[in-house]
């Protein structure tokens, strides 16, 4: 069995995005909240399409959370993805407003080849 010294674990996390203890960077976690926000997501939709344990949707305070966080576990990672999948077929969100408060924020909608 071989053990990896700390430093190993890093540069392992550097190279896969993998970190050690089913951790992933958060980078595309928040820049698909972002992306629904820019496209007129409410936090409320967007928070209740992302169900993380036994079957519930997370909370809003748990989105705001997220967008701030360095690193999110990997379930996160694939349920923030699939919600983003989810909404992103069926268009636009319902709020304008939302939108162009988040677009003025500096949010947009990631380009095909990153979502």
């Amino acid at each position: 069995m071989t053990t990896d010294k700390p430093l190993d674990l890093v540069r392992k996390a550097r190279t896969t995005g993998i970190h050690p203890g089913g951790m992933v960077d958060a980078t595309m976690t928040k820049a698909r909240i972002q992306a629904l926000m820019a496209m007129g997501w409410r936090r409320s939709d967007i928070a209740s399409n992302i169900i993380v344990y036994h079957g519930h949707p997370i909370s809003v305070d748990t989105l705001d959370q997220y967008r701030q966080s360095i690193s999110v576990r990997t379930r996160t990672e694939r349920s923030v993805r699939a919600a983003y999948q989810t909404l992103t077929a069926r268009g636009r969100g319902p709020s304008r407003s939302g939108a162009t408060k988040a677009q003025r924020r500096g949010y947009s909608p990631l380009p095909m080849e990153l979502s």
